[in-house]
């Protein structure tokens, strides 16, 4: 998804990246910046505008849980959420 975004210079101010605890502390690159990856939790998308969502068909709906910012994500579907 950073790549397509990348080659498609999606406008982004910041960028955080969101995972299970498991993959917490790993880092990505973005436009040449190492973003590191922090574990997703109740309060994770406060002050976020967009939020675009890859859950795999095999993941545990716990991976994406329901937050107080009324985002809802819908566990094995892939998503993009406003």
């Amino acid at each position: 998804m950073l790549r397509v975004m990348e080659r498609r210079n999606f406008p982004v101010a910041s960028l955080r990246l969101l995972a299970s605890p498991r993959s917490a502390g790993k880092t990505l690159t973005f436009r040449g910046e190492e973003i590191t990856v922090e574990p997703l939790h109740l309060n994770s998308f406060e002050g976020i505008d967009i939020a675009l969502f890859s859950i795999k068909p095999y993941r545990e709906p716990v991976r994406a849980p329901s937050t107080n910012s009324g985002i809802r994500p819908k566990p094995s579907q892939r998503a993009i959420l406003s």
